[in-house]
């Protein structure tokens, strides 16, 4: 089967989802399938973004072809730019080729969708594209604040509802998710769950280099935030906890990672930073982990009601590298609920900065009881690539019979 896989991001890009992708694709390609990749050149951030790629390559047998956009600089007319040039040139990738099967992403939000769904449609291939939907929009950006209840966002809402009635199979990465969807009127079996897989497969444990992370004395309990500093996760909560735990100088937060929010989550720490909060700053996914495994808690946070809408990878590659979580979420969310009856971590409420020091209050005083072998274990079961890998394969397998039909 010919298969289309589409994302703005694809490896070496620093986006999770661009490395998964790229495991994906290489799991259908050993299965028989011949995959493509319509990407971008690396251009996420100043970190990852090393230099140009080809414009054709192939790796792991999959052909990528990356697309050039005008710009790298950051900034919301660039963005739209970036957008509406990758945008036109995916619709006449599709519109040219003759895929059996296209897969795309929630980027950029709601548009991506219509761009494939009417390329397919033109082409006489109306239906045959599976909507994978790593957040649902514009729900996201509703509760994120980014936009307002309005005529627009239900515009926004019923053209995405329509791409999702329309394709094939729809992948969300929860059971919260897929209620979102089935209330929009989405039928529920074409809905599927399907969760992310760890990025970073456990191995002996490395120790981050000593120039990169702040000293540690035995006696510290180390908190840890990895990933993008953005509005989905309401980390000034977080920060204020940290307050809450002032008088603790030997608890510590260490917040991995960059976004739109660093310059204010730094001004909210205050006195704080260099002493109890640090920001190490973006690092690689193999850096992250490193860190991650010499963590005491790794803080999975998510904003009231986004758990209806997301699901946060790095909960996987947490549990992979043995630790464990504090989950800030409704508690009564999958997510929460799924963390505490495996007895990997603990949770609070969101918007609750006393609640968040409390439970790591709770975490710090049960630490020599941990069994991070547990954590593990658990992760190597449920959230190894191989055993998603193979979940996808029959997924996608099943999807292209079904549209060949």
């Amino acid at each position: 089967m010919r298969i289309l896989l589409i994302h703005r991001y694809f490896w070496p890009d620093a986006p999770p989802y661009a490395s998964m992708l790229r495991t994906i694709g290489a799991r259908l390609v050993d299965n028989g399938h011949d995959v493509s990749v319509l990407s971008a050149q690396p251009s996420y951030n100043t970190v990852t973004a090393t230099g140009r790629r080809p414009a054709i390559e192939t790796v792991d047998g999959v052909r990528i072809q990356r697309m050039r956009l005008p710009s790298k600089c950051r900034g919301a007319v660039t963005r739209v730019v970036n957008s509406a040039f990758f945008l036109i040139q995916a619709f006449c990738h599709v519109l040219r080729r003759r895929d059996e099967l296209v897969m795309f992403s929630t980027m950029p939000p709601v548009a991506l969708g219509v761009v494939v769904r009417a390329a397919l449609a033109w082409s006489g291939r109306a239906g045959r594209y599976v909507y994978h939907c790593q957040d649902i929009h514009p729900e996201a950006a509703h509760i994120a604040g980014l936009m307002r209840y309005g005529p627009w966002y239900r515009w926004l809402r019923a053209v995405d509802t329509a791409t999702c009635r329309r394709a094939a199979a729809v992948v969300v990465l929860s059971g919260d998710m897929c209620e979102t969807m089935i209330r929009r009127g989405v039928e529920a079996d074409r809905v599927h769950v399907l969760n992310n897989f760890a990025l970073v497969d456990p191995g002996p444990a490395t120790a981050p280099p000593a120039q990169l992370v702040p000293s540690r004395d035995a006696a510290d309990f180390v908190v840890v935030f990895a990933g993008n500093l953005g509005r989905f996760q309401q980390l000034d909560t977080l920060i204020d906890a940290v307050h809450e735990l002032r008088d603790d100088p030997t608890t510590h937060l260490w917040i991995v990672g960059d976004g739109v929010m660093r310059d204010q989550l730094r001004n909210r720490a205050g006195d704080l930073v260099g002493h109890t909060v640090h920001f190490v700053g973006y690092q690689s996914p193999e850096m992250a982990f490193g860190i991650l495994e010499q963590a005491d808690l790794s803080v999975v946070s998510l904003r009231a009601g986004m758990y209806r809408v997301a699901y946060p990878s790095k909960t996987m590659t947490s549990l992979m590298a043995g630790c464990r979580l504090l989950v800030v979420a409704e508690q009564h969310s999958e997510l929460a609920r799924s963390i505490r009856e495996a007895r990997l971590g603990t949770g609070a409420p969101p918007g609750d900065p006393r609640a968040i020091a409390q439970a790591i209050r709770w975490e710090r005083r049960s630490r020599h009881a941990v069994d991070r072998r547990h954590v593990r274990s658990h992760a190597l079961e449920h959230h190894a690539a191989d055993g998603v890998g193979d979940r996808w394969i029959r997924l996608l397998t099943h999807v292209g019979d079904e549209v060949a039909a």
